[in-house]
């Protein structure tokens, strides 16, 4: 592999890590605040979702400017492609961290279902964790995991709409629309473990489709 093009794809392994980090740790203290409501940590949460949406714009600037000036081929360029793909997917838990520290300054959950709603939190911290590790080693083992993951979330959102009376609160809101978010954070963990797939193989469709 050319040394420059090997500089570009270490710095985009690098930035993918730190915004996944920065992505996962928004939203462990977004799944807090449910439990915990502080304007002051709630709005730290939300700008963070939107640096967040400048680091993918700079992740894709650079796999824009590496394709244009290193001409990378076959595997190396499967890799850029699903860089710019996961990205977007990184930036997309950021976002629902900000959306559910921002439910948090309207009206926290019912008491009740709150338990329900820190362990989604949990679950989908640990499936994203597990995503970015998958996509670090370019290894797609864990792919079945993953979408373990993301059905249980949604059986677990299922609990939570069920759970709720029929008269609308913005309590009640709070926790369907926090279950709504907690669940998506499941299924861009999934799709990261696809682009994984993408990278090793070269078999799956490079749309987005989440």
């Amino acid at each position: 592999m050319r040394e420059p093009l090997r500089r570009e794809l270490h710095g985009l392994d690098t930035a993918i890590a730190t915004a996944g980090e920065q992505a996962v740790a928004l939203l462990q203290r977004a799944v807090e605040l449910l439990a915990d409501p502080e304007e002051a940590a709630a709005r730290e949460v939300i700008s963070g979702a939107i640096r967040a949406q400048a680091a993918q714009e700079e992740i894709e600037s650079s796999v824009e400017r590496a394709m244009a000036l290193q001409a990378p081929v076959a595997r190396d360029l499967r890799l850029m492609l699903a860089a710019a793909l996961v990205a977007y997917h990184i930036e997309r838990v950021a976002a629902n961290a900000g959306r559910i520290a921002r439910l948090t300054l309207e009206a926290p959950p019912p008491l009740g279902v709150l338990p329900a709603l820190q362990e989604m939190g949990a679950q989908a911290c640990r499936a994203m964790t597990a995503a970015l590790s998958t996509f670090g080693s370019i290894d797609p083992a864990h792919n079945l995991d993953l979408e373990a993951a993301a059905l249980e979330l949604h059986e677990q959102e299922r609990d939570v709409i069920e759970s709720m009376p029929s008269v609308t609160r913005p309590a009640a809101a709070t926790a369907l629309l926090a279950a709504r978010y907690l669940t998506r954070v499941g299924e861009h963990a999934s799709a990261i473990g696809h682009r994984t797939a993408t990278v090793a193989f070269g078999r799956a469709d490079l749309g987005l489709d989440v």
